[in-house]
């Protein structure tokens, strides 16, 4: 065939770029085309057209074609690639049949003839693995017929030429189910050999671990007595080995660890020194297997004080105890003396002991005792030992402490139980919930309760009413001051609620029954960290005080009454002393001074007769009276004064006006005398105010000013009879020192309180506050 392929023609088109044409091909039998027909070629002959133009008068230009059936690389392909039946062992194996595709995808080389010249594609999807380095593909496809088949693609180098291998996919598993046969009859062989070599393999090695296993968990369970051992000298040999170390150190530690729980007990459980000092000393002789054990008390100078011993002893150990505590001194660290034989000749001392081991007891940093331990053997102190006795010597320690703690509490006990039993003041005291604490003989004569009544609640002794109140008040206030100060950082507890100087002590009077009065004081108890741990209460009788204050009261209001004429005689004469004739101005000025002198004792004489009624309750009415109305009429008859000092007077507004049950007339003197001192208290330009709280069952009056103030020291006194503030800015104010004290009389006949809050060049404030009884006031028909 003469027709030029793609590729030829690929030629022809180089020669006319390079300017030489072709006329017309044709295979021309020229002499080599034997020779080339032979090693497997065809010639084509390519006509010239401008044979004087070519580079050596050539015509014709040959092209070379290798013939399938002739060339021996193709020939001996073709020869591998007819259909194939491999056998072995003389049965069929497998089959393949093999064929050639050019790089245009026509088959040009078949065992079947009939697809010579006809297009084999294979789709790209269908590749299944990539082979020889990209060269070949493996391909998953099915036949015209339907038969499952794979197919091996492979390039050939320097050829456009693809040989292509179809395999049935039946051989393939039929290939792979021999295979797997004879690996799973191998498998199978050794299964059963391995079954029968492991029990016997797994014996010999889960004996020895079944063994360490069982010393395992003996030792888990405490169990160190029993021993571990293991034959042989393989790796778990060794592991048994480490085993039975082990067990034997656990041993040893937890008998030790045995020891010292056992010596700190009996050390805790006592606070004498001679019982707690023995089972450290007969600790140190079991641990040791030693001689001699001592223990040496210091004095304060470190001398030896005390001595206690165990063990057997040779020789003087009085000038050995000196050596070491000497030794000591210096240096307060353990010190171990393994060879002790050159120490005792130089100290003269003949004795069978070979070493010994000497600790400090140390108490804040200052060494107290010394605790030394010999044994009549050279080097057997080693490392635990040491550690152990450094223990001991702790323990020691905590029980010198211990007693000396111990006799300091009790010593200061004893002296408060001397103190307590020797005061005639009967004092009590309470913790935080109220329970009893403590009291004293006298208060267990006063009151007729006894020891037995300490730790039950103070409202179930039958203490008297007023007593009872104010230490129920009292510890309800340390329970939320103790709740608050937990709940405070350490450092901060002691400045929290810590009472201050001049701050007033909570105080009431008991009467009993007797007719005799105990004046109580109260005061907050507080620990060493500054936590409120309950209150104490101090009663002092003062019923003699009582009397002579009763005493007193009637000489000076026999005195003031008896004073009232012979003053009302002395202001009418001198009066009259213009009438007889003119006065020139020093007359006037005296007149005037005494009239001054005279209206001011009428002023102190009226306070005492009133204090004096108050106080007895002579005359006293009991109506009902609206708070809000005295406080008018209070306001009202003081508002020309506070106007001449220049002091601004205010009544405050408030809801409603209650009504309480009382005397009218006391009452409005009362709010009358502290609107009075607010007046003359506070400089010009200042202000008083007066106003009213209303509470469920109570009523609140008050009075502040711009004043000067009241000092925290003199708040505590002002309600007292005569007592007058002095200070400087004080001097020039007349007063008698009794208004006060009549209007705590007048508020406490009332059942009610009075009280003040005052700062310092700021002003202060006035409380009166009185209880609404509201079952008697609808009594009365006031609703």
């Amino acid at each position: 065939d003469v027709t030029l392929t793609v590729e030829e023609l690929g030629v022809l088109e180089e020669l006319q770029g390079l300017g030489i044409g072709v006329k017309e091909t044709r295979i021309m039998e020229l002499p080599l085309s034997a020779q080339l027909r032979a090693n497997g070629y065809s010639v084509v002959g390519c006509v010239h057209p401008e044979s004087s133009q070519s580079a050596e008068g050539a015509e014709w230009f040959l092209i070379g074609r290798a013939l399938f059936d002739v060339h021996p690389d193709i020939k001996a392909a073709l020869s591998a690639l007819q259909k194939q039946r491999v056998t072995e062992g003389g049965e069929l194996a497998y089959e393949y049949t093999g064929y050639i595709v050019d790089s245009y995808d026509w088959i040009v080389a078949h065992p079947d003839r009939n697809l010579i010249r006809t297009i084999q594609t294979f789709d790209p999807s269908m590749a299944v693995e990539t082979l020889d380095g990209g060269q070949g593909t493996v391909f998953e496809t099915l036949t015209p017929e339907g038969e499952h088949i794979l197919v091996y693609v492979h390039k050939l180098d320097g050829i456009p030429l693809r040989v292509v291998l179809e395999l049935p996919y039946v051989t393939v598993l039929d290939t792979a189910w021999k295979t797997a046969s004879a690996l799973l009859i191998v498998q199978i062989t050794f299964g059963v050999l391995l079954s029968l070599a492991i029990p016997i393999l797994s014996s010999r090695m889960t004996r020895p671990l079944n063994s360490l296993a069982h010393a395992a968990q003996q030792i888990a369970q405490g169990n160190l007595d029993e021993r571990v051992e293991i034959a042989g000298d393989d790796e778990v040999a060794q592991l048994g080995q480490s085993f039975e170390q082990m067990r034997i150190h656990l041993k040893a530690r937890l008998n030790e660890l045995s020891m010292l729980l056992d010596i700190s007990q009996q050390v805790s459980a006592t606070l004498d020194l001679e019982r707690g000092v023995v089972p450290i000393l007969k600790g140190a002789l079991a641990e040791t297997e030693g001689t001699v054990a001592r223990f040496i008390t210091l004095r304060d100078n470190g001398r030896p004080w005390q001595t206690y011993k165990i063990g057997k002893e040779s020789g003087d150990l009085g000038k050995l105890d000196g050596a070491v505590i000497t030794a000591l001194s210096r240096h307060p660290k353990p010190l171990v003396v393994q060879d002790l034989s050159r120490a005792l000749s130089r100290l003269g001392i003949s004795s069978d002991l070979r070493s010994m081991a000497v600790f400090p007891v140390l108490s804040q940093g200052k060494m107290i005792a010394v605790l030394w331990v010999g044994v009549n053997q050279p080097g057997v102190f080693d490392e635990a030992t040491i550690n152990f006795l450094s223990t001991l010597a702790s323990q020691a320690a905590i029980l010198m402490e211990n007693v000396r703690l111990f006799r300091t509490a009790e010593g200061g006990r004893q002296r408060l139980a001397a103190i307590l039993t020797s005061t005639r003041d009967a004092i009590l005291a309470v913790d935080a919930d109220g329970h009893l604490l403590l009291l004293n003989p006298a208060a267990q004569h006063l009151f007729g309760i006894d020891r037995s009544a300490i730790g039950k609640p103070i409202k179930a002794l039958g203490l008297p009413e007023p007593l009872t109140e104010v230490l129920s008040v009292e510890t309800m206030t340390a329970r939320r001051m103790l709740r608050y100060q937990k709940a405070l950082p350490r450092a901060m507890r002691a400045t929290v609620g810590a009472p201050t100087d001049g701050q007033p002590v909570p105080s009431v009077e008991v009467p009993l029954e007797e007719g005799r009065t105990f004046y109580a004081s109260v005061a907050p108890i507080r620990g060493s960290e500054g936590l409120t741990l309950g209150v104490v209460a101090v009663l002092r009788d003062v019923t003699h005080f009582k009397e002579l204050d009763e005493m007193k009261s009637e000489f000076v209001a026999t005195v003031s009454h008896d004073l009232r004429s012979p003053l009302t005689s002395m202001r009418g004469y001198t009066t009259m002393l213009s009438m007889i004739g003119d006065l020139n101005d020093r007359q006037r000025e005296y007149v005037q001074r005494i009239l001054e002198g005279l209206q001011q004792m009428n002023r102190l004489v009226g306070d005492l007769l009133d204090l004096r009624r108050v106080e007895s309750g002579v005359g006293l009415q009991r109506e009902p009276c609206h708070v809000g109305l005295i406080l008018i009429e209070a306001v009202e008859a003081l508002r020309s004064r506070a106007k001449a000092r220049g002091v601004t007077l205010r009544l405050e507004p408030s809801e409603g006006s209650p009504t309480v049950m009382g005397d009218r007339t006391l009452l409005r003197q009362a709010v009358s005398n502290l609107v009075d001192n607010a007046i003359k208290y506070t400089p010009s330009g200042g202000e008083v105010a007066v106003g009213l709280d209303i509470d469920v069952n109570t009523v609140t009056i008050r009075v502040s000013d711009t004043g000067i103030g009241i000092a925290a020291a003199d708040q505590d006194r002002l309600f007292e009879k005569f007592y007058r503030i002095k200070r400087r800015e004080t001097s020039n104010i007349q007063g008698t020192g009794l208004g006060l004290a009549l209007v705590k009389s007048i508020v406490e006949r009332h059942g009610g309180r009075v009280w003040v809050e005052s700062e310092l060049n700021k002003g202060s404030t006035f409380y009166i506050e009185l209880p609404v009884p509201r079952e008697e006031l609808e009594e009365a028909g006031v609703r």
